[in-house]
């Protein structure tokens, strides 16, 4: 059974989500939240995609309305 993403648990998601689009190294936004740097960039590639895609999608639907 695969193991639960520690970020997207965690309580500030929004906050390390937005550090990561902004560009913040994966070091400095692991040590800012006290994680492990490899969960951090596991997160990034594997799960941020995929909510960037449904964030633009909405945001395209909202302008059709």
């Amino acid at each position: 059974m695969p193991r639960t993403c520690t970020i997207c648990c965690h309580p500030k998601i929004e906050d390390i989500n937005k550090a990561i689009i902004e560009g913040n190294s994966i070091r400095d936004i692991a040590k800012q939240f006290r994680l492990n740097s490899s969960s951090v960039d596991r997160h990034k590639k594997n799960h941020l995609p995929t909510l960037l895609v449904k964030a633009e999608d909405a945001r395209k639907e909202s302008l059709c309305l």
